[in-house]
């Protein structure tokens, strides 16, 4: 596997964005293996998650110059100068962000398998206004998949940080 520096940054992260050269007969980058997987045996990324490699379960949200985007999907080249967040990139130093100390607040979480990525959509569906009620919370985070059933957790959770969020 050839792995290519690529021009960009990691929000508040271990990582460094690298590309990955896509495999004789296929395409393309992919926004990895830092996202998600491990950008090397030096720099393990335990954050970011692959599920379904199909954009399909939201495992491996990021944030992409502040909006949501599944990972998996992205190419790295289509994204020089990107700013990418990852659950990693939340936390200032050993402090929390609030929508993860409300995962844990409401048992927003089971195996813990789609928490990051639940926690990066939850973050963006916040700061894009879609945390009104719960209702509006669960379609606007109908693309994470969470197969222990945390959904009341998670939306709980969402819920009480878009309501301190309000002015």
């Amino acid at each position: 596997m050839n792995l290519r520096p690529c021009a960009g940054t990691a929000k508040n992260s271990r990582h460094v964005m690298r590309r990955r050269e896509a495999p004789k007969g296929q395409s393309g980058t992919r926004l990895g293996p830092a996202f998600p997987g491990r950008a090397s045996a030096r720099q393990p990324s335990y954050g970011t998650k692959k599920g379904c490699n199909a954009g399909a379960c939201g495992a491996c949200t990021v944030l992409l110059n502040g909006k949501r985007v599944n990972a998996c999907l992205m190419l790295a080249a289509m994204h020089d100068g990107a700013e990418i967040t990852t659950i990693e990139g939340l936390a200032k130093g050993e402090t929390l962000h609030l929508l993860q100390a409300a995962f844990i607040e409401h048992d927003g979480f089971q195996c813990g398998y789609c928490t990051s990525g639940q926690i990066m959509s939850g973050v963006a569906c916040i700061a894009e206004g879609h945390a009104g009620s719960p209702e509006e919370i669960k379609a606007w985070m109908s693309g994470n998949i969470c197969r222990c059933g945390a959904y009341a957790g998670i939306v709980e959770a969402i819920a009480s940080v878009a309501k301190e969020a309000k002015p």
